[in-house]
Protein backbone atom coordinates (compact mmCIF):
# COMPACT_ATOMS: atom_id res chain seq x y z
CA UNK A 1 0.00 0.00 0.00
CA UNK A 2 1.46 3.38 -1.00
CA UNK A 3 -1.06 5.71 0.62
CA UNK A 4 0.39 6.42 4.05
CA UNK A 5 -2.45 8.72 5.03
CA UNK A 6 -4.98 5.96 4.36
CA UNK A 7 -2.98 3.46 6.37
CA UNK A 8 -2.96 5.91 9.27
CA UNK A 9 -6.74 5.50 9.43
CA UNK A 10 -6.29 1.77 9.97
CA UNK A 11 -3.98 2.33 12.92
CA UNK A 12 -6.22 5.08 14.33
CA UNK A 13 -9.26 2.79 14.47
CA UNK A 14 -7.25 -0.28 15.51
CA UNK A 15 -4.59 1.20 17.86
CA UNK A 16 -3.47 -2.29 18.93
CA UNK A 17 -1.54 -2.30 15.63
CA UNK A 18 0.76 0.46 16.91
CA UNK A 19 2.37 -2.13 19.20
CA UNK A 20 3.35 -4.55 16.44
CA UNK A 21 7.03 -5.33 15.80
CA UNK A 22 8.55 -3.41 12.91
CA UNK A 23 8.60 -6.37 10.51
CA UNK A 24 4.87 -6.98 11.00
CA UNK A 25 4.11 -3.30 10.48
CA UNK A 26 6.09 -3.43 7.24
CA UNK A 27 4.16 -6.52 6.16
CA UNK A 28 0.88 -4.69 6.80
CA UNK A 29 2.08 -1.70 4.80
CA UNK A 30 3.11 -3.90 1.89
CA UNK A 31 0.15 -6.26 1.65
CA UNK A 32 -2.93 -4.59 3.18
CA UNK A 33 -5.28 -3.08 0.61
CA UNK A 34 -7.86 -0.35 0.84
CA UNK A 35 -11.43 -1.51 0.13
CA UNK A 36 -14.75 0.24 -0.30
CA UNK A 37 -18.34 -0.88 -0.87
CA UNK A 38 -21.69 0.81 -1.25
CA UNK A 39 -24.76 0.25 0.90
CA UNK A 40 -26.56 -2.92 -0.13
CA UNK A 41 -23.47 -4.74 -1.39
CA UNK A 42 -22.68 -8.19 -0.01
CA UNK A 43 -19.19 -8.45 1.51
CA UNK A 44 -19.46 -12.14 2.37
CA UNK A 45 -22.10 -14.78 1.75
CA UNK A 46 -23.31 -18.03 3.23
CA UNK A 47 -20.89 -20.83 2.40
CA UNK A 48 -18.13 -18.55 1.10
CA UNK A 49 -14.54 -18.84 2.25
CA UNK A 50 -12.62 -16.05 3.97
CA UNK A 51 -9.35 -14.78 2.56
CA UNK A 52 -8.81 -11.62 4.61
CA UNK A 53 -9.54 -9.82 7.85
CA UNK A 54 -11.71 -6.76 7.20
CA UNK A 55 -10.85 -3.78 9.39
CA UNK A 56 -13.55 -1.12 9.00
CA UNK A 57 -12.72 2.58 9.27
CA UNK A 58 -16.05 4.03 8.06
CA UNK A 59 -19.58 2.72 7.54
CA UNK A 60 -21.07 -0.52 8.84
CA UNK A 61 -21.90 -4.09 7.87
CA UNK A 62 -25.05 -5.93 8.96
CA UNK A 63 -24.52 -9.66 9.55
CA UNK A 64 -27.74 -11.55 8.93
CA UNK A 65 -29.06 -15.10 8.98
CA UNK A 66 -31.93 -16.06 6.69
CA UNK A 67 -34.46 -18.86 7.09
CA UNK A 68 -35.81 -21.11 4.38
CA UNK A 69 -39.04 -19.05 4.46
CA UNK A 70 -37.17 -15.83 3.68
CA UNK A 71 -37.22 -14.32 7.16
CA UNK A 72 -34.05 -12.67 8.40
CA UNK A 73 -32.55 -11.86 11.77
CA UNK A 74 -29.70 -9.44 12.39
CA UNK A 75 -27.00 -11.25 14.35
CA UNK A 76 -24.80 -8.21 14.88
CA UNK A 77 -23.24 -5.21 13.16
CA UNK A 78 -19.61 -4.47 12.38
CA UNK A 79 -18.60 -0.84 12.82
CA UNK A 80 -15.29 1.07 12.70
CA UNK A 81 -12.81 -0.39 15.14
CA UNK A 82 -14.81 -3.59 15.50
CA UNK A 83 -14.57 -7.03 14.02
CA UNK A 84 -16.66 -9.88 12.69
CA UNK A 85 -16.50 -12.99 14.86
CA UNK A 86 -17.50 -15.15 11.90
CA UNK A 87 -14.52 -13.80 9.99
CA UNK A 88 -12.20 -14.53 12.92
CA UNK A 89 -13.60 -18.06 13.16
CA UNK A 90 -13.22 -18.64 9.43
CA UNK A 91 -9.64 -17.35 9.38
CA UNK A 92 -8.50 -19.32 12.41
CA UNK A 93 -10.49 -22.48 11.73
CA UNK A 94 -10.37 -22.52 7.92
CA UNK A 95 -14.15 -22.79 7.75
CA UNK A 96 -16.75 -21.04 5.58
CA UNK A 97 -19.21 -18.32 6.50
CA UNK A 98 -22.48 -19.45 8.11
CA UNK A 99 -24.25 -16.11 7.55
CA UNK A 100 -24.28 -13.15 5.19
CA UNK A 101 -22.65 -9.73 5.57
CA UNK A 102 -24.35 -6.80 3.84
CA UNK A 103 -23.10 -3.22 3.80
CA UNK A 104 -25.54 -1.03 5.74
CA UNK A 105 -23.73 2.31 5.41
CA UNK A 106 -21.15 3.00 2.68
CA UNK A 107 -18.07 1.09 3.70
CA UNK A 108 -14.40 2.02 3.82
CA UNK A 109 -11.80 -0.25 5.32
CA UNK A 110 -8.75 -2.42 4.85
CA UNK A 111 -8.39 -6.06 3.89
CA UNK A 112 -5.54 -7.75 5.73
CA UNK A 113 -4.63 -11.00 3.92
CA UNK A 114 -5.17 -14.20 5.88
CA UNK A 115 -1.46 -15.05 5.82
CA UNK A 116 -0.53 -11.68 7.36
CA UNK A 117 -3.36 -11.88 9.88
CA UNK A 118 -2.25 -15.34 11.05
CA UNK A 119 1.36 -14.18 11.23
CA UNK A 120 0.38 -11.27 13.47
CA UNK A 121 -1.75 -13.52 15.69
CA UNK A 122 1.16 -15.93 15.99
CA UNK A 123 3.88 -13.36 16.70
CA UNK A 124 2.07 -10.68 18.73
CA UNK A 125 0.69 -11.77 22.12
CA UNK A 126 -1.08 -8.42 22.53
CA UNK A 127 -2.86 -8.71 19.17
CA UNK A 128 -3.71 -12.36 19.86
CA UNK A 129 -5.33 -11.39 23.19
CA UNK A 130 -7.18 -8.55 21.44
CA UNK A 131 -8.59 -10.88 18.78
CA UNK A 132 -9.66 -13.51 21.30
CA UNK A 133 -11.34 -10.82 23.42
CA UNK A 134 -13.28 -9.61 20.37
CA UNK A 135 -14.28 -13.20 19.69
CA UNK A 136 -15.41 -13.73 23.29
CA UNK A 137 -17.41 -10.47 23.31
CA UNK A 138 -19.08 -11.47 20.05
CA UNK A 139 -20.03 -14.89 21.41
CA UNK A 140 -21.52 -13.26 24.51
CA UNK A 141 -23.60 -10.98 22.27
CA UNK A 142 -24.87 -13.97 20.28
CA UNK A 143 -25.66 -15.87 23.49
CA UNK A 144 -27.71 -12.92 24.72
CA UNK A 145 -29.46 -12.73 21.36
CA UNK A 146 -30.38 -16.42 21.52
CA UNK A 147 -31.72 -15.97 25.06
CA UNK A 148 -33.78 -12.96 24.02
CA UNK A 149 -35.21 -14.63 20.91
CA UNK A 150 -35.94 -17.88 22.75
CA UNK A 151 -37.37 -16.55 26.00
CA UNK A 152 -38.44 -12.97 25.35
CA UNK A 153 -41.86 -11.94 24.11
CA UNK A 154 -41.91 -10.11 20.77
CA UNK A 155 -43.58 -7.10 22.44
CA UNK A 156 -40.75 -6.90 24.96
CA UNK A 157 -38.04 -7.35 22.33
CA UNK A 158 -39.57 -4.70 20.07
CA UNK A 159 -39.74 -2.20 22.92
CA UNK A 160 -36.10 -2.89 23.79
CA UNK A 161 -35.06 -2.49 20.16
CA UNK A 162 -36.78 0.89 19.84
CA UNK A 163 -35.12 2.09 23.04
CA UNK A 164 -31.76 0.90 21.76
CA UNK A 165 -32.05 3.37 18.87
CA UNK A 166 -31.52 6.14 21.48
CA UNK A 167 -33.75 8.63 19.67
CA UNK A 168 -37.29 9.91 20.16
CA UNK A 169 -37.76 9.92 16.39
CA UNK A 170 -36.72 6.58 14.91
CA UNK A 171 -36.32 6.50 11.14
CA UNK A 172 -37.14 2.93 10.18
CA UNK A 173 -39.81 0.74 8.64
CA UNK A 174 -41.88 -2.10 10.04
CA UNK A 175 -40.03 -4.52 7.77
CA UNK A 176 -36.62 -3.32 8.97
CA UNK A 177 -37.67 -3.83 12.58
CA UNK A 178 -39.02 -7.28 11.73
CA UNK A 179 -35.70 -8.20 10.13
CA UNK A 180 -33.85 -7.05 13.24
CA UNK A 181 -36.05 -9.27 15.41
CA UNK A 182 -36.28 -12.27 13.13
CA UNK A 183 -40.04 -11.86 12.94
CA UNK A 184 -42.63 -10.90 10.32
CA UNK A 185 -43.72 -7.43 9.29
CA UNK A 186 -47.33 -8.28 10.10
CA UNK A 187 -46.51 -9.28 13.70
CA UNK A 188 -44.40 -6.17 14.26
CA UNK A 189 -47.06 -3.93 12.73
CA UNK A 190 -49.73 -5.31 15.07
CA UNK A 191 -47.61 -4.55 18.13
CA UNK A 192 -46.68 -1.07 16.90
CA UNK A 193 -50.34 -0.29 16.25
CA UNK A 194 -51.17 -1.50 19.77
CA UNK A 195 -48.43 0.76 21.17
CA UNK A 196 -49.83 3.66 19.15
CA UNK A 197 -53.35 3.00 20.46
CA UNK A 198 -51.96 3.26 24.01
CA UNK A 199 -50.30 6.57 23.19
CA UNK A 200 -46.80 5.16 23.67
CA UNK A 201 -45.74 6.19 20.18
CA UNK A 202 -47.04 7.56 16.92
CA UNK A 203 -46.47 6.06 13.51
CA UNK A 204 -45.63 7.62 10.19
CA UNK A 205 -44.30 6.49 6.83
CA UNK A 206 -40.71 5.55 7.54
CA UNK A 207 -40.61 6.94 11.05
CA UNK A 208 -41.77 6.31 14.62
CA UNK A 209 -42.07 8.97 17.32
CA UNK A 210 -41.73 7.70 20.89
CA UNK A 211 -44.06 9.76 23.08
CA UNK A 212 -44.01 7.78 26.34
CA UNK A 213 -40.47 6.52 26.83
CA UNK A 214 -41.10 5.40 30.42
CA UNK A 215 -43.94 3.09 29.39
CA UNK A 216 -41.78 1.63 26.64
CA UNK A 217 -39.06 1.01 29.23
CA UNK A 218 -41.59 -0.79 31.45
CA UNK A 219 -42.54 -3.09 28.58
CA UNK A 220 -38.91 -3.81 27.76
CA UNK A 221 -38.22 -4.81 31.37
CA UNK A 222 -41.11 -7.27 31.62
CA UNK A 223 -40.05 -10.89 31.99
CA UNK A 224 -42.18 -13.94 31.29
Amino acid sequence: MNNGDSLDQLFTHYPILFDLPLQLTQALRSHTRLVSASAGQTVFDLGSSCQSFLAITAGSVRVIKSSSTGHEIVLYRIRPGGSCILTIGCLLGETVYSAQGVVEENLLGFAIPRSIFLEIVDQSAAFRTYIFRLFADGLMHLTNLIETVTFGRLEQRLAALLLKKEALVVHTTHQMLADELGSTREAVSRILEAFAARGILSLGRGWIVITKCSELQDIARVRV
